[in-house]
């Protein structure tokens, strides 16, 4: 139980860093440059222009999310992810601590930020079609998220179900030759 509490604290304070990497993420940059502006025009991060109340850099590399994604509700998500697959933001994304000059979240350098991509759209694609093929509509249905697989880990492991009770056998206890 220990060992559980420590990885939940560990991940718990993981999540936390890249979140506070994340907040301040050229955070002065992007106020000397008018409002998260970037330098070469890329235009603004979702929830950008409200009065300085975005703290990022503009999005330049959403490929399956909305590129006009809140910066809170983009952070939300990728906080799921940590969660779901249990690493943290360099798992995916250049990012070398807080604030250094040298991170860059919307670099392709990283395979597993490919792989990502992949499975974000298996799961949209399978989420997809068990609302159709079933007629219900998606709040109706369990989702597949990546958490179902992942179980907290990056890569997943296959858990083989247990053997079929045989009747009569030991677990059986009900069967014809039980008494």
């Amino acid at each position: 139980m220990v060992n559980v509490w420590k990885n939940s604290a560990l991940t718990a304070i993981a999540v936390l860093l890249c979140a506070g990497v994340l907040m301040a993420q050229d955070a002065a940059p992007a106020a000397r440059q008018g409002g998260g502006q970037r330098a070469g025009g890329e235009g603004q991060r979702g929830g950008g222009g409200r009065g300085g109340a975005n703290l990022f850099p503009p999005f330049s590399n959403l490929q399956i999310l909305p590129r006009d994604i809140g910066q809170q509700q983009l952070l939300q998500i990728m906080l799921g992810y940590e969660s779901a697959l249990g690493v943290t933001c360099e798992h995916c994304h250049v990012d070398f601590g807080r604030g250094n000059p040298m991170n860059d979240f919307a670099s392709e350098a990283k395979a597993p930020k490919k792989t990502a991509r992949v499975m974000m759209t298996m799961l949209r694609d399978i989420n997809q079609k068990l609302s159709a093929d079933l007629g219900k509509a998606p709040a109706d249905l369990t989702s597949v998220q990546c958490g179902t697989c992942h179980r907290g880990k990056a890569i997943p492991e296959y858990v083989a179900p247990p053997p079929p009770v045989q009747p009569g056998g030991p677990q059986g206890g009900g069967g014809r030759g039980a008494q």
